[in-house]
């Protein structure tokens, strides 16, 4: 009886799946990129309407962008909003334009930022400097929420919030302004804002300036003065708005750290650190005080920067900008608590070569379209002898991407080795398509390795099982973890009521019976999947 039962569940858990899988615009079946759009300056400086603006999100396919709301233009008077703005004379409605985004299918996680044009500190001691801007930003926090809540599911508070404020002639105001203590004031109070109106709508601390250049502003101090303050039950998410260098995203170079043990500086050894070994940094700091995700608010490339690589590699800026940014989120993605990118954005038209060109957009599509139902990451790079390799496990495959990190576009051969038992297609991320059957098949010798022709441009190897069951192991893996999120996510509001009615001790408890519910219903099911059906040999 008790066999009967435990397969009873599993059979009501696969036609849940199964029901989850196959309902139109389930979100299994189009499980949104880690890769999205930072829009704000786009939007701040675009000449367009916003039907111009949503035809070119669209067009770039992304699943995701970023937007500013900036307080100095929607409440120029205390206590007065106007939800719109007017980037070289067009008028654009912010409200609008956020409900024709959701139509669309692209989520929007709102940028909460600026400085009203009304404060005046004249002959204000710091702590009356500090309390009229607190006062004024949770009017202008909780109007927002008012205005968007319903639509908006992820709110940035603040952007580069460890550097100091650009206030001209007011170097006391501009001090206290940018002060950690005055930074989780308002934490808490955009916290409370957004909470009280939807518990399962995600706080983003920052974003995070990842190099200031002065060590006690830099990451780890920042997060540091952030849990001595006691407001890490404040936010969900760790923000960077990641500082980039003169050199490709694998490159070394100097940084400072704070050390939270010994309360000193410390530089990296010789030769430097690279992108990813930052965001490491920035990682360790916060598991000591509780572990949260890290989405990188902000990424992009100096344009003087990408000009001069592309000028001695012989190519075009946009070339470089596209393998810079697609290398840097795949070394990013998938380890160290990193779950979402943003690319900065900017408009092709304004910026001439310089700018977020065809090759940038085309690999945009590819790759957000090769991370949907991103489980994990494996580095497997050969930094000695200048390859990197990067092993991501998606829903049914196993996406390989490799490039060189030095040589420009020059062509050279190299062996990926351990790909038995796989089938393999190889597409350039810049290609028409990275859709199954549109790439290069490979096939593995007898030592289970394959060999092709590579440069700097980065490569995708689609690497997809033989086995019927190893594949369908896979495939359902990422339908679990995907289905899991989705009803823990639907479900979060009314655990969250019910928290709130039960107290300490019933909250406790709710929170353990919920993670041993999904535990147990994945682990049942798993095991029924792997052992009961037999499934290779049903499939023979």
């Amino acid at each position: 009886m008790k066999k009967f039962f435990s397969f009873l569940l599993v059979v009501v858990l696969l036609a849940a799946v199964v029901s989850i899988f196959l309902k139109k615009g389930s979100t299994v079946l189009a499980s949104p990129s880690p890769v999205g759009l930072d829009m704000s300056d786009y939007l701040l400086s675009s000449a367009g309407n916003s039907e111009q603006f949503i035809d070119t999100a669209t067009a770039l396919g992304v699943t995701s962008i970023k937007l500013a709301i900036p307080w100095q233009n929607v409440e120029q008077s205390a206590g007065l909003f106007t939800w719109s703005i007017n980037p070289q004379g067009t008028p654009i409605d912010l409200l609008d334009l956020v409900k024709q985004l959701d139509r669309q299918g692209i989520s929007v996680t709102l940028l909460l930022e600026g400085f009203p044009p009304y404060l005046q500190y004249a002959n204000l001691s710091e702590e009356s400097i500090a309390s009229t801007y607190l006062e004024s930003w949770d009017r202008y926090v909780k109007a927002a929420v008012a205005q968007f809540g319903e639509l908006v599911d992820a709110w940035q508070i603040g952007e580069s919030v460890n550097l100091p404020f650009e206030l001209q002639d007011q170097p006391v105001v501009a001090a206290v302004l940018a002060s950690p203590s005055t930074y989780a004031q308002r934490l808490l109070l955009a916290s409370d804002a957004i909470k009280e109106a939807s518990q399962s709508d995600i706080v983003i601390l920052g974003g995070i300036a990842s190099d200031t250049g002065n060590c006690i502003n830099q990451p780890s101090a920042f997060l540091n003065s952030m849990n001595t303050l006691q407001v890490w039950d404040a936010f969900d998410v760790i923000g960077i708005d990641l500082t980039t260098y003169a050199t490709a995203p694998e490159g070394k170079y100097m940084y400072q750290t704070y050390d939270t043990v010994s309360g000193t500086c410390l530089t990296s050894a010789e030769g430097g650190f690279n992108l990813a070994e930052i965001i490491a940094l920035v990682d360790a700091t916060g598991s000591q005080y509780g572990e949260k995700p890290i989405w990188i608010t902000g990424m992009a490339w100096s344009d003087q920067d990408l000009a001069d690589i592309a000028s001695e590699r012989g190519t075009l800026t946009d070339v470089v900008r596209s393998d810079f940014l697609a290398r840097a989120s795949v070394m990013l993605l998938g380890r160290h608590n990193v779950e979402k990118i943003y690319w900065q954005y900017a408009d092709s038209d304004q910026a001439g070569d310089a700018s977020f060109g065809i090759f940038s957009q085309q690999v945009l599509k590819n790759l957000s379209a090769s991370l949907q139902g991103l489980r994990s990451a494996v580095d497997a790079s050969d930094v000695l002898n200048g390859y990197y390799q990067y092993r991501l496990t998606i829903s049914g495959m196993v996406n390989i991407f490799v490039w060189r990190g030095y040589g420009g576009d020059e062509f050279l051969p190299f062996s990926l080795k351990n790909v038995s038992g796989y089938q393999l297609e190889a597409f350039s991320l810049d290609a028409d398509s990275v859709k199954n059957g549109s790439g290069m098949e490979l096939s593995a010798d007898a030592n289970g390795e394959t060999a092709f022709l590579l440069s700097e441009r980065p490569v995708l190897v689609k690497a997809i099982p033989s086995d019927v069951q190893e594949r369908l192991s896979l495939q359902m893996q990422g339908v679990l973890d995907s289905t899991g999120r989705s009803l823990k996510s639907s479900a979060q509001d009314l655990i969250e009521s019910q928290k709130e009615k039960a107290g300490q001790e019933v909250e406790a408890w709710v929170d353990e019976k919920k993670e041993s519910l999904f535990t147990m219903l994945k682990e049942s099911f798993m095991e029924w999947l792997d052992e009961a059906l037999n499934v290779e040999q049903f499939a023979k």
